[in-house]
């Protein structure tokens, strides 16, 4: 199961603790300074809290091997959205994605 919802995925891994549960997330990056709104240390300790099985983000430069290697060592799985081509494929498969 995959939602965007903080609430929902609580809910979900609440109500169906057979199945697994992934917090999507929308990663930007501010034009002007250049600041992404997320890190991987808040979302990792959100996926915590939230019990989350791993993160869906959106597949950015973000996604590097250090911060899919911080997500593998808090027991989390990693995923991403949107591919669509091979360069950023291999650029995330790099970075220690799952799919």
């Amino acid at each position: 199961l995959i939602s965007f919802s903080q609430d929902v995925c609580r809910a979900c891994v609440e109500a169906f603790p057979d199945l697994q549960v992934y917090w999507i997330v929308a990663i930007k990056r501010d034009e002007r300074t250049g600041e992404w709104n997320h890190s991987a240390e808040e979302l990792i300790a959100t996926a915590k809290r939230l019990g989350v099985d791993g993160l869906d983000l959106q597949a950015v430069d973000l996604i590097d091997p250090a911060f899919g290697a911080a997500v593998h060592r808090a027991e989390l799985q990693l995923y991403v959205w949107t591919v669509n081509d091979a360069a950023l494929a291999r650029r995330m498969r790099a970075a220690g994605v799952r799919g």
